[in-house]
This record gives C-alpha cells, structure tokens and sequence, in this order.
C-alpha cells in the first residue's frame, strides 16, 4: 500500500541533503543506501568521471514475473541556493521558508521512485523487472543522461519522474541548441580617443535589437540570457560575449530561428567594418546542440497505461506539450520511449518552490499501478 506519510517522510529525509549538479556524492550515497536496503542491486556508471563527485545511480530490482523490465527515472541534483534549508506547510502544500529552494525538482520523483519500489516489494503484487537510474547533473544541461550508455539499458520504455501534475502527461519535449557569440572590436580611452576605438558592446547591441526573441510561434522560442563585456567605464570595448538559446518543436523551425539569430550578428558586424580597423570588428560564433526533441506517439502503450491507472483511480488523465528539455528527451532518442509524470512540484527553481502532497501521494499511485499493468498489458 502507498503510504502518504511515508512518502512525505521520504521527501522532507532526502531534500535537506545538499546535491548541486556534480556535487551529488552526499545524497547518492543515501540514496543508494535505502535502496540496498529495499533489495535492489545498485551500483554506479562512471558519468562525468574526473569532473563529477559520483556518477549515476543505476539499480536493478527483479520482478516477480516474465516479460521485458521497464525504466524509472529521476534525477539526483538540484539548483540553488542550498543554504538555510527549510520548509512550512500551508494546508496541502509543502513550502520552502524563502531562504533556500526546497528541492521538489526533484527530490520529490526521487522520494515517489522509493516509496513505490517499497511498495512493490510489500504488496507482492505482480511487477516486471525494474531498471532505476538517478542521473547527475540534469539541472546544467542534462550531463549525467548524456554520459549514460544507454546501450545498456534493457528497457524499451520507461518513466520519467520531473514535472508538476500526475495528472498532465508530459508526451513531447522541444530540440534546444545553445548559442555564443563574441563581438571582438578595438580598444581606446572613452574620454581621450573614443574614435580609435571601435565598441564591441555597441556593435552587439545592434544586433540585438533587430533580433526575434521570446515567444517565436506556438512551438519556437529563443532567448539571449547573458552579456559579459568590457574592463571600465572609461575603456571602450574590445570584446563582448552574448549567450543565449533557441528551442523549437519543429527542426526546420529551429534551424530557421538559429541561421536568423546568426544573421543578425553577421549583418551588425559588417556594418561596422572600414579600412580604418583592417579585419575588425570581428565575430565568433559556437552553435551547441543542445538536446533532441521529443514527441511520444497517441498510440503508445505508456499512455494507454495511465490512462487505465488513472481510470482505476478515479481520475482522468491530459497530455501536454513541455517547453523544457529533461533526461526524458535522452532516452526517447536512444529508442527507449518515455513519458515525464508530475510528482506536485511548483515554482521550481525559485526560493518560492513549493510542493503539492496530494500530487506527491497520487503520482506515487498511479506509478505504481502503472507497473501492476505493465506486465499483462505489455503481452497483448
């Protein structure tokens, strides 16, 4: 039986524990503890070795019955700050006291990923195989499932723990790209001999200004989120660097936005250029990618899971389209479909974060009904 307060419990025990992206030593080896303590053979990949404290968590817990294993994901890290963590409750909710986040995201589909495995083992009832792997360093840019060998993996389908409501079904995930570009011009005294020098912030400013950004269309958005130049107030610039990134559902969509976003900066450049600066002002440009789409079929066998658990529940469950990338968009390209289930978090990364306990108790539920179902609804 899934136990509300065990689960609660679970949640309050393992997010106190600091675990910033590749600094997860600390809670991987409580949670590799509890596991063992569950009886799942748990070991760890050597992800990001020589940069990371540990690497992935990745447990093993035989099934009952015949039948393929299935995947249980979630992450292990968080953002920050860490510092004076705490928490009140408000009703049905968890909150953190303002000082720290709470670490929902998400150390609440992590306390769901052990309460049912405890559950599982209790009740007996039937499950297959399960493959459970707490990633490092999701929050810098999905590190710990990039370095993964997804290879490995048995599993053909799997869950993927980090989002809000059970209730909202997270079946696609857009492409994302990350983007930097660097101005360089030529320096002078800003008071002295401003026309010797040539302004690198000013040059990228133009380009900025005739740049689309925020919401492109329904599925496309881009963003410049970091500028860094110049030495002083009265130096005129020589280099600034503008990172940013450009996400879309849509490829062609993508690449459209990207080569517009490229264009505007190469146009500002030569712009400014004249025999008076032979070679300047100057562009650099670095075109990451960054993660790859994600798009679950309607006829999935996953969806028809859940529906059918939340049927069994009482509830009724919606799909949506996600605006973020998670290790979900890494397993689906690696052939190893998954759909992202809520755990109650809200207001992620923000010191406002706040945790919805009927969501916590109703994800682990339908997570756990769900792989009651998967072993017969796997054979039809």
């Amino acid at each position: 039986m899934i136990k509300k307060n065990r689960v609660l419990k679970t949640f309050l025990e393992i997010a106190r524990i600091p675990g910033l992206s590749k600094q997860e030593g600390r809670i991987a080896a409580e949670l590799a503890k509890r596991l063992k303590r569950l009886g799942v053979k748990v070991g760890f990949d050597r992800a990001l070795a020589g940069e990371a404290e540990v690497g992935n968590l990745i447990g093993h817990l035989q099934g009952n019955t015949s039948g393929p294993p299935l995947l249980l994901n979630a992450h292990m890290d968080t953002v920050g700050p860490i510092e004076n963590w705490g928490f009140r409750r408000r009703g049905d909710w968890l909150e953190s006291k303002g000082k720290s986040i709470l670490g929902a995201d998400d150390r609440s589909g992590v306390a769901v990923i052990l309460e049912v495995v405890q559950h599982l083992i209790e009740s007996r009832q039937t499950r297959p195989d399960l493959e459970i792997v707490l990633t490092i360093a999701e929050e810098i840019g999905l590190m710990g499932a990039k370095a993964l060998d997804c290879s490995a993996v048995k599993s053909r389908y799997g869950i993927v723990l980090d989002s809000d409501s059970p209730l909202d079904l997270t079946v696609a995930a857009p492409e994302a790209y990350k983007l930097t570009f660097r101005v360089h011009g030529k320096s002078a005294h800003a008071g002295v001999a401003p026309e010797s020098g040539l302004n690198a912030i000013a040059i990228a400013a133009r380009a900025i200004g005739r740049m689309r950004l925020g919401r492109i269309d329904f599925e496309t958005t881009a963003n410049l989120g970091i500028i860094s130049g110049g030495n002083a107030a009265n130096i005129v610039p020589d280099l600034v660097e503008v990172r940013g990134e450009a996400r879309s559902h849509d490829r062609k969509k993508l690449q459209k936005q990207i080569a517009h976003m490229r264009g505007v900066f190469k146009q500002a450049v030569m712009e400014a250029r004249s025999r008076k600066f032979p070679g300047l002002p100057r562009l650099e440009e670095e075109i990451v990618f960054d993660y790859p789409v994600m798009k679950v079929s309607p006829d999935s066998v996953l969806l028809k899971l859940f529906r059918a658990a939340a049927k069994g529940l009482g509830y009724e469950i919606v799909t949506k389209v996600g605006g973020g990338g998670s290790d979900a968009n890494i397993f689906n390209a690696a052939g190893i479909e998954c759909v992202i289930l809520g755990s109650g978090m809200d207001r992620v990364h923000t010191t406002e974060e706040r945790l919805n306990l009927g969501h916590l108790y109703l994800s682990a539920q339908m997570l756990a009904r769900v792989i009651e179902l998967y072993p017969s609804r796997n054979r039809r």
